[in-house]
């Protein structure tokens, strides 16, 4: 009857040792997949701030031409004005 006691008590350890190896396993694959979708996030931000940036530049070449246009429209205005 000892020896099943201490059997019993054996297995109960190696069970415990199991469940606590599965559960680090869990949490380093919980972590691994964390990172992923941390990386997977920052890359989708890099894309929408890069596309923020572009259309930022497109507004401002956009505005600039606007303003060569407004200033060759004054210059013409100008010269003709001189005639």
């Amino acid at each position: 009857e000892a020896e099943a006691v201490r059997m019993n008590i054996m297995n109960a350890l190696e069970e415990e040792k199991r469940i606590t190896y599965e559960n680090s396993e869990a949490a380093r694959e919980a972590k691994r997949v964390a990172e992923a979708e941390a990386v997977r996030m920052n890359i989708m931000n890099a894309a929408e701030e890069e596309k923020r940036i572009a259309y930022e530049n497109s507004e401002a070449a956009r505005e600039a031409k606007r303003v060569a246009e407004a200033e060759a429209v004054r210059m013409n205005i100008m010269n003709a004005a001189k005639i």
